[in-house]
């Protein structure tokens, strides 16, 4: 079906698709293209809502098409900023089909505004919707209304009288609360205050009005999304020509984003104090563990000549002491390389990582007759080298620690309300409670723990697991196995 051509020599209607990727919709892309080659529709696309607001604050159109779907609150919050601000051009919102109840009560007040379910969209229905939007009203060549400056104005604008109570409100506060002027008056916009901030804003406000002087002050409202949002306020006395006070011109900014970018600051510094912290305990503990092994070679090469002992065998020792010191000061750069030298976060299945750890044992596992199992393992968003490093440290430390019988281990998973929480699960010495608070700090070793080890595979494993956002722990009996659990948010 074709709109027919304007009537009586007027321009091309114009109509505004927003968000763009609507113009993609089948019935609605076919329906463009015979409009365009007849030149009885002209169109525009704004890729956002935002964007759409100043197209429609600026510019005229016969009617706004605006797909719900990608972001339904910023599609209605476009509606009721065009209408605050005196606009009057119709809107056709295209939504799921379940939103349709809920979407119907909340334009009914907001006026030419109708609906489509996208799963019922067709160039028929199209088409019918845009007949009724543009039969409503001879809008097309009408002169845009004057606009009140504190209407369009980028900030909520109120005024009180002398005693402090709300007299105005702009239309922007209005649209920001879901409230009527009428309801805000007095002291019905504190109905939207959180109750935490009460307190603290009728101090503030109180002094402020005893002495009339200005304020500014940050608390938290309800909008109209039922949310709520930081919002500074900033109060300017009125005064009358003797100089008396009369109230406050007053003008207030959603700073939520400001808010948050605040906190996010501070925990990047705590983050980073911590960070500096754990070096410097990372660097004291390095040199104090090295220290040992450059003391003991330093006390076999000077006794190098003497009758005490054969060459050859202090040079062996020797030898072996300086492999120790290169494998510990290798486990030290990946300790350090775990943030600076990580892979992105990925979707990967965790049976991957869990197969190449257990490659990498797989000589370990036959030389001790090892039972490794597992459960089937969830898809999670991590760095696939790291975590194949924490099932490796983990599943080596459990078969290190067997009893004189093959040691089973079991590889688990349980699904969390925000997270995964993932478990390595041995029949193997255990732990005692006194050793358990420690074991993951570096180079913590246990009394009867393998010789060859050097206390960095358990602290390796903790920072990985920090790294991803989770946490690591270990629950443990002496002679009855341990199982050590460490999470992973869903969704990183």
């Amino acid at each position: 079906m074709d709109y027919p051509a304007p009537r009586g020599g007027w321009d091309p209607l114009k109509l505004l698709i927003v968000p763009e990727g609507c113009a993609g919709l089948p019935a609605l892309r076919d329906w463009m293209g015979r409009q365009e080659r007849r030149g009885s529709v002209r169109f525009d696309t704004a890729a956002s809502y935002a964007q759409a607001a100043l197209y429609l604050l600026s510019r005229r159109y016969d009617a706004a098409l605006c797909d719900l779907t990608p972001d339904e609150a910023a599609g209605l919050r476009l509606v009721r900023e065009v209408r605050a601000s005196a606009g009057s051009t119709p809107f056709i919102l295209i939504t799921e089909r379940q939103s349709a109840e809920t979407l119907a009560q909340q334009i009914q007040t907001l006026g030419r505004v109708s609906y489509l379910a996208r799963e019922e969209l067709s160039t028929q229905r199209l088409v019918e919707a845009l007949r009724e939007a543009l039969s409503a009203a001879p809008v097309r060549r009408q002169e845009a209304q004057p606009q009140r400056v504190v209407d369009i104005a980028p900030a909520m604008i109120w005024k009180t009288d002398a005693e402090g109570g709300m007299t105005n409100f702009s239309r922007r506060w209005c649209l920001f609360t879901g409230r009527s002027e009428e309801k805000e008056r007095g002291r019905g916009w504190l109905d939207g205050v959180h109750a935490a901030d009460l307190d603290v804003w009728t101090r503030l406000y109180s002094r402020a009005i005893a002495e009339g002087q200005e304020f500014k002050i940050d608390i938290r409202m309800r909008s109209a999304d039922g949310k709520f949002r930081w919002v500074r306020h900033h109060g300017i006395p009125r005064l009358a020509a003797d100089g008396s006070f009369t109230g406050y011109l007053g003008s207030s900014f959603d700073i939520t984003d400001l808010k948050q970018a605040g906190q996010q600051a501070l925990t990047q510094v705590e983050q980073f104090s911590h960070a500096n912290r754990e070096l410097e305990s990372f660097v004291h503990t390095a040199c104090h563990d090295l220290h040992e092994p450059l003391r003991t070679l330093e006390n076999q090469l000077g006794a190098l000549g003497t009758d005490e002992e054969p060459i050859a065998e202090r040079l062996r020792d020797a030898l072996a002491n300086v492999n120790r010191m290169q494998a510990l000061l290798r486990d030290l750069l990946e300790c350090a390389r775990i943030s600076t030298g990580a892979e992105p976060l990925e979707p990967i299945d965790m049976a991957t990582p869990l197969e190449w750890a257990l490659a990498n044992l797989r000589q370990l596992t036959e030389e001790t007759g090892a039972q490794i199992t597992h459960e089937p393992l969830p898809v999670v968003d991590v760095d696939a080298t790291q975590i194949a490093r924490v099932f490796q440290n983990l599943i080596g430390n459990a078969i290190r620690s067997r009893r004189e019988d093959p040691v089973v281990v079991h590889v688990g998973v349980d699904q969390r309300e925000d997270e995964w929480c993932f478990w390595v699960r041995d029949d193997g010495i255990g732990i005692a409670p006194e050793h358990q608070g420690t074991i993951f700090e570096l180079f913590a070793r246990l009394p009867g723990s393998d010789p060859a080890g050097r206390g960095v595979g358990l602290t390796i494993c903790k920072k990985i697991v920090e790294r991803h956002g989770g946490r690591i722990w270990v629950e443990s009996e002496p002679d009855r196995g341990s199982t050590f659990f460490f999470s992973l948010p869903k969704g990183i």
